[in-house]
Parts: C-alpha cells; structure tokens; sequence
C-alpha cells in the first residue's frame, strides 16, 4: 500500500509491504508534481522492499552525514551547526560522551542520519547505536542565597526584570521577547514556544 504525506512542507511516498516499509521525499512541496512521481517513485521502493532492486550506493558515515547536512531540511542554524559538530566528532572515532544526557543527543543525531541514508537508498542498513535516546532528567532549583545573590548583583534594572520574569514563570528567553502587552493577562500569558 502506499501513500502520500507532507512534513515540513516537502511531500513523501510511503509504500508498505507486509511489515515492511520505506519512504522516500518526492522533494516537491506541490501536489500536482507529487502525484505525478508517485508512480514512479512508488514502482523503487516496491523492488527495493521485495528485494528485486538493492540499495545503489554503500556510503560510509562520513559521506552520508555530507549527504545529509547538504539536503533540504529546513533547520535552524544551531540545528545545522550541533548536527555537524556531533558527525563530525563521530566520523573522526571519537567515543560517545559520558554525559548520559550528552551521549542520548549524540546517538539520537547519529541514529536519524543512518535512518534518512537507509530510507534514501544511500546505505545497505542503517548502523542503528543502541541505547538511551532521551537523557536523563535534570532538576536544579536555585537556593535562596542564590536567588538573592542574583537579583542583588544584576545591576542593570531591565535586565534585573526580565531575569526576574524568567525565573518566576518559567517562560524562554524567546517566549518573553515575543511577549506583547495583549498577551499579559490578569492571572496568565499567552505565549508562543516549545511547548
């Protein structure tokens, strides 16, 4: 069975066979086209999930990160850059961190590259890391010397405020800038964020 779907604007061909399945960007954000190569695109992926057609290129790390930092993703910047410097610390032998919440980003990185070289015919299988993915969590609250510290020693009065604000709401650095006065309430924000 296959099927078409959008992700971040770009339309993808899914086709399932049995438990099997793969997908594969149409790299077109306009349906009319993707409905044109569905066909085509549909007929690869049947031969490659009945084993009639094999993967065409047997990419190492290095070259599939290459591949995949230099295809349209629609990342931010520190996306980009975090992506990079964690492929380029693999692709050179470097052993996973140690900080389990460190290590999960880097095998989470890593794992997503090897998935998109597998799902784009670029890699035989995708050397998958095994391990945590999530991190562990972290709570660290400031103590009342700490907080009284802080406020004490930020001089400036407009930045003493927003850090104040910060504190006190939980809101990022971004939700307060984007913060107009519409969006302060008598008990409540409206804000625009992560979550």
């Amino acid at each position: 069975m296959a099927s078409i779907y959008k992700n971040n604007n770009t339309w993808y061909l899914s086709v399932n066979i049995g438990n099997k399945r793969k997908s594969k960007s149409l790299r077109t954000n306009d349906y009319k086209v993707a409905r044109a190569l569905k066909p085509h695109i549909e007929a690869q992926l049947i031969a490659e999930l009945t084993g009639i057609s094999k993967t065409n290129e047997r990419l190492t790390f290095p070259e599939l990160a290459e591949r995949f930092l230099k295809a349209e993703h629609n990342w931010a910047q520190s996306t980009y850059d975090l992506k990079k410097h964690i492929y380029s610390k693999h692709a050179a032998g470097y052993p996973l961190p140690d900080n389990p919440n460190t290590r999960a980003i880097h095998i989470a990185h890593i794992n997503a590259c090897w998935n998109w070289g597998f799902a784009n015919n670029l890699v035989e299988k995708a050397n998958i890391i095994k391990g945590d993915t999530k991190g562990e969590f972290r709570a660290r609250t400031y103590s009342e010397d700490e907080l009284k510290i802080m406020f004490a020693e930020i001089n400036d009065e407009s930045f003493n405020s927003f850090v104040r604000f910060a504190y006190y709401t939980g809101a990022r650095s971004g939700e307060i800038r984007c913060l107009s006065r519409e969006n302060v309430l008598d008990e409540s924000l409206v804000v625009k964020g992560k979550t």
